[in-house]
Order: structure tokens, then C-alpha cells, then sequence
């Protein structure tokens, strides 16, 4: 029996304006990743500035706050979606 093992890098991000400006250094990024790396896991640390959240999809905000709800959930969701992509793609085959 062979055994794959898929190699991967694990990212170490810190989301800071400061930091990402030079004006601060970041000490969190370099230790996770030292430890990952002491673990014998490859690690890459990047620094990225704080950025505002641009307004997400409507339908993408109210598809995740009903499939949220208790009574609806995930499975009738994706049971939604399908019949709704099928309708729209039978529509448009039309």
C-alpha cells in the first residue's frame, strides 16, 4: 500500500495598515510561521493593508441569511438552488 501525502503551503496572514505601510513591524506572521516551519510545515507570511468591506450581492446576502435559519438549512437550500438553475437554464434553452 502506498501512502501520498500532498504538499501544501500554509499561509500566515496579517491584515494590518500599519504594518503593511512599514510603520510597524509584524511580529505575529514571522513567529507562526517559524513554529509551522519547526513543525515541518512549509509557511509563507504575507502583510496586507486593512481594506472596507465592499457591500457583498443581494442575493448572496439573503441566500446565506435563509439558509441560516433553522427551519430552512442548508439541504432545502441547495435542493432551492438546483430547481431554480434548472428552471433558468431550461429557460434560457428555450
Amino acid at each position: 500500500m502506498q501512502i501520498l501525502c500532498r504538499s501544501f503551503v500554509i499561509a500566515c496572514l496579517t491584515v494590518s495598515d500599519r504594518s503593511a505601510r512599514g510603520e510597524r513591524p509584524d511580529a505575529t506572521g514571522p513567529r507562526v510561521a517559524g513554529r509551522l516551519r519547526e513543525l515541518g510545515h512549509d509557511a509563507d507570511v504575507r502583510v496586507v493593508p486593512d481594506e472596507l468591506a465592499r457591500p457583498g450581492n443581494l442575493v448572496t446576502w439573503a441566500v446565506d441569511r435563509v439558509r441560516a435559519t433553522p427551519w430552512f438549512g442548508d439541504e432545502r437550500m441547495q435542493w432551492l438552488k438546483a430547481v431554480v438553475f434548472t428552471a433558468m437554464d431550461d429557460y434560457r434553452a428555450a
